[in-house]
């Protein structure tokens, strides 16, 4: 009625209040209507596969047929612990992504994108999230995890989260086909909430309650089991008595239905592209129109025009332009000097500044601004007819990722708990039949004559432990008959494993897995391999859970870069290596006029591409792993720090420190030993130096004195010549 009304050109109007409903509020009123009766049938199921998975499998007329039977009504449920064990499965790590920058300009910032995706996951305590949305998966075939901003958090800086969404609060367009829902039109997210939790949701909330503007939420959109056959409200028996009902209301609490709507639209941005300076940058339209209309300047000089965009120098010619005007010229010395060159200044050096807006220098084709349609997301929040919220999301997807198995093109998977649930029953009745054998066996049923015997004093003495010896008077009547169950076939046990295997095939995981040592193999290395092989058989669906991942991460990507704008630091701790110190947006100022001038690790910028890599969640093969790591060690293609960083010993860093420490301790004791053994051959070729050179100086003193021996008797020869002479001169001359 509400859309035929809006098709005529008639306004709603909020019942008691007098007030128009905003058309955007009907809408989301109308699609919630419409989705939820379209999925009613799968909620329903989702609904009952909860309560059987929960242990309630047995319907009231199968508890009083056991009870008639004097045999206790408890179901043997597999399914919750192979389902548990397969969240398990799915969830044992946090994944680790591959982040790519699309241009090599922001190749390293990349790894700044991969460590927020780590911190957004770790306040989010995301794994929790994810085990919740894995969960309801293997009720409902369906799960659904979303990341979205909190502006008031980090001190109004604003922070990125991931939450898991309930399946039953999530609405779906009917006529997606997309596994991810990225052809969905629209997409609701339906709560029911208290007052209290209202207003802590939407603080403009508690105005519009107080004036009327809400309306009272009249029940929940949860399924109570009316239109299915077999759950407890309409026969299942819960022998553990659980809560799985949601309350339909608290005496004295007000409750409003509130409808978080998100939409796919076509938003018109502007790419805009300055030649002059290679300034390239995406606007949405009001940030374009404010772009718009900023100053600009053009310089007519003699020589040439020249286009003046760039910001800092804008703001000087703002400065030029109101002390000196629009035109000057030079002077010889220099000096700038307003109005037109005359007699003395510089020939032919009039300039005139012409002031102009981005606009205007558009429209000259001097800068270039392209319109581009981009899909954006539309967040409508109401509750009770009243508009709380509106806004437009700087995310091209919707900013949720489902985890989806068998899927039929339509957004209501069949789960695997579905598909179970026979298996379940068969296994449910052949155990009961086999207990049933079993207290039959146990219990002997004998048929004897009347008035023979004293039947009480039969029974007791039967139910006796031990040899018996029961007086009978035969000639009264017939011998009494045992009448002994018919054996059970060979192959009944053989059932109950065959139906017990059948639901794990359906699950992909093996009480192997779980620890059970009765299936455990003989050797070690082979249990490593079914360990790992186990991962394996759950590989497409596997597949399918890691492109949800991804979709999720590129969504926080957009948000992580729409919303840490500012200085930013954080810290990541990781396992066997010290915390790992983030800084992002760190601003950088001009050491003269402390402008900001640029950013330091900006993360707003750039575009990338993630993958999630593949078996990331899954638990690692620690053993086999370690002795992988060892192997490469020992051929040298590793270290020691790789082994133990790869292990599961505490205080790595500690080790690994004082492991340094001995390395350079030894080192140094090596340097002083060479040393030493050096001052050793120095110390002996001194000595032999030394020796040598005291030889030669006590062969320098002896030929020292040899020659002065020599010298002496030269001198001895040349007197005694003299004295000859002078002795034959005599003789001569007495001659």
């Amino acid at each position: 009625m509400g859309l035929f009304d809006a098709l005529l050109g008639r306004d709603k109007i909020l019942e008691g209040s007098g007030s128009k409903i905003d058309p955007e509020v009907e809408l989301s009123e109308e699609l919630l209507n419409t989705y939820d009766e379209a999925r009613q049938d799968h909620a329903n199921t989702f609904w009952e596969n909860n309560q059987f998975r929960n242990g309630i499998q047995l319907t009231e007329k199968q508890k009083k047929e056991y009870k008639k039977r004097r045999q206790s009504p408890v179901p043997w449920n597999m399914i919750k612990p192979v389902l548990e064990q397969k969240k398990a499965l799915l969830t044992a790590n946090h994944p680790s992504y591959q982040v790519t920058a699309k241009e090599d300009s922001d190749v390293n910032t990349s790894a700044l994108i991969n460590d927020c995706l780590a911190h957004v996951w770790y306040i989010s305590s995301a794994s929790g999230e994810m085990k919740e949305a894995v969960d309801d998966v293997g009720i409902g075939g369906l799960g659904y995890m979303m990341a979205y901003k909190d502006p008031n958090a980090d001190w109004g800086k604003g922070e990125v989260y991931i939450t898991n969404v309930p399946y039953l609060d999530l609405y779906v367009d009917p006529n997606s086909k997309d596994r991810l829902f990225r052809d969905a039109e629209h997409i609701l997210i339906a709560k029911r909430m208290t007052e209290s939790q209202l207003i802590a949701f939407m603080p403009k909330a508690k105005t519009l309650i107080k004036a009327g503007k809400v309306t009272e939420s009249e029940g929940t959109r949860y399924p109570d089991g009316g239109s299915t056959s077999d759950i407890e409200e309409s026969g299942r028996f819960a022998g553990q008595n659980q809560q799985l009902d949601v309350t339909e209301s608290t005496a004295g609490v007000t409750y409003y239905e509130v409808i978080d709507r998100y939409t796919k639209i076509a938003q018109p941005n502007f790419r805009v592209y300055d030649p002059q300076t290679n300034f390239e940058k995406i606007f949405n339209k009001e940030q374009h129109d404010e772009w718009l209309e900023k100053p600009a300047f053009i310089l007519h000089a003699p020589d040439g025009d020249e286009i003046i965009t760039e910001p800092k120098r804008i703001k000087e010619f703002l400065l030029f332009y109101d002390e000196v005007g629009d035109t000057f010229h030079f002077m010889p010395d220099g000096a700038i000097m307003p109005g037109e060159a005359h007699e003395g200044a510089v020939p032919n050096s009039t300039h005139k500044l012409e002031k102009v807006t981005m606009g205007a220098l558009v429209k000259s084709e001097k800068l270039v601004s392209l319109k581009i349609d981009v899909t954006r997301i539309k967040r409508i929040v109401s509750a009770g007819g009243a508009l709380f919220h509106k806004e437009i999301l700087e995310i091209n997807e919707y900013p949720g990722a489902p985890f989806m198995e068998g899927h039929n093109r339509n957004p209501y998977p069949v789960a695997t708990t579905t598909l179970a649930k026979p298996l379940q029953e068969h296994l449910n009745k052949t155990k009961s039949l086999l207990m049933a054998y079993l207290a039959n066996a146990t219990n002997v049923k004998v048929m004897i004559g009347k008035g023979t015997i004293n039947k009480e004093e039969l029974r007791q003495e039967l139910s006796k432990a031990g040899a018996a010896i029961i007086e009978v008077d035969f000639d009264i009547g017939p011998v009494p008959i045992v009448i002994s169950p018919v054996p059970i076939p060979g192959n009944a046990y053989a059932e109950v494993q065959d139906a017990r295997g059948a639901i794990e095939r359906l699950y992909g995981v093996y009480s192997f897995g779980a620890g059970d040592p009765g299936s455990a193999p003989q050797v070690y290395r082979m249990g490593l391999l079914l360990d790992e092989h186990q991962g394996i058989l759950i590989g497409s669906q596997l597949a399918d859970f890691y492109e949800s991942l991804n979709l999720l991460a590129k969504v926080t990507i957009q948000f992580i870069q729409n919303t840490y704008t500012e200085k930013k630091a954080f810290r990541l701790f990781q396992p066997n290596n010290k915390p790992k110190d983030v800084q992002l947006n760190q601003p950088i100022y001009d050491s003269y006029s402390n402008e900001l001038i640029g950013k330091i690790n900006d993360v707003t910028m750039g575009m990338y591409d993630v993958i999630a890599v593949a078996g990331s969640t899954l638990p690692s093969q620690r053993w086999m792993e370690r002795e992988y790591m060892m192997d490469l060690a020992e051929k040298g293609f590793g270290d020691e720090e790789m082994v133990l960083r790869n292990s599961d010993i505490k205080d790595v860093e500690d080790i690994l420190a004082r492991k340094s420490m001995v390395n350079q301790l030894g080192q140094a004791l090596e340097q002083a030993q060479a040393e030493i053994k050096d001052l050793k051959g120095n110390l002996q070729t001194a000595e032999r130096e030394s020796v040598s050179s005291r030889k030669k100086v006590e062969v320098e003193k002896f030929k020292g004195r040899l020659k002065e021996d020599e010298i002496r008797t030269h001198q001895s020869t040349i007197l005694f010549e003299e004295r000859l002479n002078d002795v034959l001169k005599n003789i001569r001359a007495q001659a």
